[in-house]
């Protein structure tokens, strides 16, 4: 996995970008969100073990969010490719990111819950 780096305030992801990639974050914090009528929707922050931009590893989709830095980042970045890879030949390894997914669903889910 290639490193990459980014400082405090630099976008990492911008919403409405194309994206087959995903972040493995190594130190540093990050924060995901949205605009809204004009208003910033904070989906929350990220810290070190977490993932991010996993969607754009199994759908040509553009992103859904932004995702900026806290503080200064270092990430891995994990390509398409190696994902698919991965999946044929260590499907395991791929269990913290499935993981991930789910408990994005749950948070999302109950978002909507208590919104209502």
């Amino acid at each position: 996995m290639e490193r990459k780096m980014f400082r405090k305030g630099d976008i990492i992801i911008e919403k409405g970008s194309h994206g087959t990639c995903a972040y493995i974050i190594e130190s540093g914090k990050v924060e995901v969100s949205d605009l809204v009528n004009d208003k910033k929707i904070v989906f929350g922050v990220l810290v070190k073990g977490q993932i991010f931009g996993e969607m754009g590893l199994v759908e040509d989709q553009h992103r859904s969010a932004t995702v900026t830095a806290v503080e200064d980042v270092q990430l891995a970045e994990l390509s398409r490719d190696s994902f698919n890879e991965l999946f044929e030949k260590k499907p395991k390894v791929l269990l913290p990111i499935i993981k991930a997914l789910f408990e994005r669903l749950r948070t999302a889910n109950k978002m909507i819950i208590d919104r209502k």
